[in-house]
């Protein structure tokens, strides 16, 4: 994998009275067997029902300071929201991407920027 450092943030951030935004960057995890694939896991404060989820995948080696270049895309293919209870009482949410190059694994770090917006 990539040799930049990365490191995860998440922020929560009410608006109004009965909105929130969730927002945040994390590393996603490719299986051993699978490096086409990464997942990402995701335990967020409690939504009302099911938020609205804006994802963007990219590779540590496209950041600031990294040396190498774009090369491959990952795309998202899945969105899993499961409610309360699923995280120790908080939502759970699980983003699946693949490598548009079909099946052709890919050793670089990939990295998920998401921003979740929903009613509390």
């Amino acid at each position: 994998m990539s040799s930049c450092t990365f490191e995860s943030t998440q922020q929560t951030t009410p608006l109004g009275n009965a909105t929130q935004l969730v927002s945040g960057t994390a590393l996603m995890l490719a299986p051993e067997t699978a490096k086409h694939v990464r997942t990402l896991g995701l335990a967020v404060p409690h939504f009302s029902a099911r938020p609205h989820i804006t994802v963007s995948i990219y590779s540590t080696e496209t950041m600031a300071g990294c040396r190498g270049s774009a090369g491959t895309a990952f795309v998202p293919w899945s969105i899993e929201y499961v409610a309360r209870g699923a995280a120790g009482g908080l939502d759970q949410i699980v983003i699946h991407a693949a490598n548009t190059d079909i099946g052709q694994a890919f050793d670089a770090d990939m990295v998920c920027s998401y921003m979740i917006v929903g009613a509390v």
